[in-house]
């Protein structure tokens, strides 16, 4: 195992299945909570795969353990670390894992290999808005939208961008880093919003400008902060939090905002079922979406957290411009790969 993965809390090697089928619980919403939950407490234990922000899990994770007392286990990893633990172990016949986190079209690949189960009827699914409903395998429980970052001394106010198509403004020229579109990560999921929002002609536009292109998304915003450049994009919502206090912002342009959604799912012949189906559950109650929101993360159920500072809540309730698809992803990939040489 590559050593760049970060062990939360030390996973058992091998576990024995639950005893406790799945099938017998009734639907109704009280009696579901109850009844699983009493067999989610014999099991103990919810061991959870994380390819997504650690933050985003620590805060649901803690959350349903302060409500039902059951633990939460965790590997934190890449994308790629996470899905090949997960091959890797199932190949072997062993099956440790209850739940995978990730973005959503990251699971629906995965769901085609096989190692992913349905997570069967839950009652709180309907309150997932329609547009982002999963399949009964796939749930999504969270939006992160990525918007444009600024150094205030750079961009007084006034002077920022409105729409996208500011940003092809030649006074910008130079002064713009930006994430690379060519590997997965945000600067794909605004690449590939935006082309599909504004065509081949904007990205050709954009790329004379000169973006700098750079992955490492830390540095960016320190980049940023310190005034080497102007602008950054995109911004993950939810890491401004952390820049608090600097001499930045934060906008979304007229359109809106590229977003992404993560998304659980259960892992096949997960070892505590009845538990990964209560903290599945559990990410769309109130408890669960207030956690989420209060994160700088959009609801999946329309929640709208009081908590958040003004500047914050306006962009986690921005327009959604457009998403990155899993259908496409080799085609968006190359083009981004053309375009920014």
């Amino acid at each position: 195992m590559k050593k760049s993965l970060i062990v939360v809390s030390k996973l058992i090697a091998a576990v024995g299945f639950a005893s406790v089928g799945m099938s017998c619980f009734a639907q109704g919403s009280d009696k579901w909570e109850s009844e699983i939950l009493a067999a989610a407490r014999q099991e103990g234990k919810v061991v959870i795969y994380n390819g997504s922000s650690p933050g985003l899990t620590d805060v649901v994770a803690k959350a349903f353990t302060d409500k039902y007392g059951i633990a939460i286990e965790r590997l934190d990893a890449r994308p790629v670390e996470v899905r090949e633990r997960i091959r890797t172990e199932q190949s072997a016949g062993r099956f440790v894992g209850d739940i995978t986190i990730s973005i959503t079209e990251t699971l629906k690949l995965q769901n085609t290999t096989g190692v992913l189960q349905p997570h069967g009827a839950l009652p709180s699914l309907a309150r997932v808005r329609d547009d982002l409903a999963g399949e009964g395998t796939v749930l999504p429980f969270a939006m992160v939208r990525w918007a444009i970052l600024l150094n205030n001394r750079l961009v007084p106010p006034g002077q920022e961008p409105r729409t996208w198509s500011d940003l092809l403004d030649p006074k910008w020229k130079g002064k713009i880093l930006m994430d690379d579109p060519r590997t997965n990560g945000g600067g794909y999921f605004l690449f590939s919003a935006t082309y599909k929002a504004f065509g081949r002609d904007f990205h050709e536009r954009l790329a004379a400008q000169k973006p700098v292109l750079s992955s490492n998304v830390s540095l960016n915003e320190r980049r940023v902060v310190q005034g080497e450049y102007a602008l950054y994009l995109p911004q993950v919502v939810p890491n401004l939090s952390r820049l608090k206090g600097l001499p930045i912002r934060a906008i979304s342009p007229e359109e809106g905002l590229p977003y992404g959604v993560s998304g659980a799912a259960m892992l096949a012949k997960a070892p505590h079922p009845n538990a990964a189906r209560l903290f599945m559950e559990f990410l769309l109650s109130d408890e669960g979406q207030e956690a989420v929101a209060t994160r700088g993360y959009g609801s999946v159920t329309g929640l709208v957290s009081k908590k958040l500072p003004p500047a914050l809540s306006q962009l986690v309730q921005a327009p959604l411009l457009g998403t990155a698809s899993s259908a496409d992803a080799d085609k968006m990939l190359k083009l981004a790969a053309e375009i920014y040489r």
